[in-house]
């Protein structure tokens, strides 16, 4: 059963959690319009603003998964994509990096003269 201080405690906690809500929306506001105009702008590209770029997706991709367990994995590729392009706006090649990761050898094949393991006759 419910009394009138639960209540009131609930409204109370309510109203505090509002203001912070609409900050972050006002955030994310910004954030989106901030996007945009990067979207629009016509300057050169340099490594040092697209690395900027790369920290803010970054950051925003962080704070996304405080969501809970089932969005990390989503946004585990965002941050694999970012890694990517800073690898290549840093002028590593994508194949140096595909190279470097395999640390077993190729497996070979016995060839297709092997004629199997043979017995003596008893």
């Amino acid at each position: 059963m419910t009394t009138e201080v639960d209540v009131l405690v609930q409204l109370y906690t309510d109203r505090r959690r509002e203001p912070e809500g609409e900050y972050l929306r006002e955030l994310t506001g910004k954030f989106a319009d901030l996007a945009c105009d990067l979207t629009d702008a016509v300057a050169p590209w340099t490594p040092a603003t697209v690395e900027e770029v790369l920290a803010g997706i970054d950051i925003a991709a962080e704070a996304l998964e405080r969501l809970g367990p089932s969005v990390v994995e989503p946004l585990a590729t965002v941050t694999a994509g970012t890694a990517a392009l800073r690898r290549l706006v840093q002028g590593v090649p994508p194949s140096a990096t595909r190279s470097a990761r395999r640390t077993r050898p190729r497996r070979r094949g016995l060839g297709p003269g092997w004629q199997g393991v043979q017995q003596p006759a008893p």
